[in-house]
């Protein structure tokens, strides 16, 4: 398996391990492997952190949404990205916004800051260090 991921798939996609695990699944906090042996997963840094793989609430709101609408751009609106920034930016405290992105957050605290010239990212973030 490791020899036909090496053949196929781009170097920057490489294990870290020499010998890495082959999993099957994961539930919650567990991962398992094709013999059926369970591993307790700490690794930290994607969402699974905080809800564990294959957590059954969250894989039901995916499969309910699944079913209505699987993308879409910000050309169009649907309501639960309302939903859900309302319901988020209700548990910040003032003056707090939500954002998707480093330079969203830049041009927020520009246009919050009063600045009225449009100016670049660059230049938005230079005038923030200032």
């Amino acid at each position: 398996m490791l020899k036909i991921r090496e053949q196929n798939v781009s170097p920057a996609l490489r294990t870290f391990y020499k010998k890495p695990l082959l999993l099957h699944q994961g539930h919650m906090q567990w991962l398992f492997d094709y013999e059926g042996r369970r591993y307790l997963d700490l690794f930290a840094g994607i969402v699974t952190v905080s809800v564990g793989h294959c957590h059954p609430k969250v894989t039901m709101a995916i499969q309910k949404q699944l079913a209505r609408l699987w993308h879409t751009t910000n050309i169009y609106m649907h309501p639960s990205i309302q939903e859900y920034a309302e319901k988020l930016t209700s548990l910040l405290p003032d003056p707090l916004k939500c954002v998707n992105s480093k330079k969203s957050t830049v041009l927020l605290q520009v246009k919050e800051s009063g600045h009225k010239k449009r100016l670049g990212y660059q230049k938005c973030v230079k005038l923030l260090q200032s």
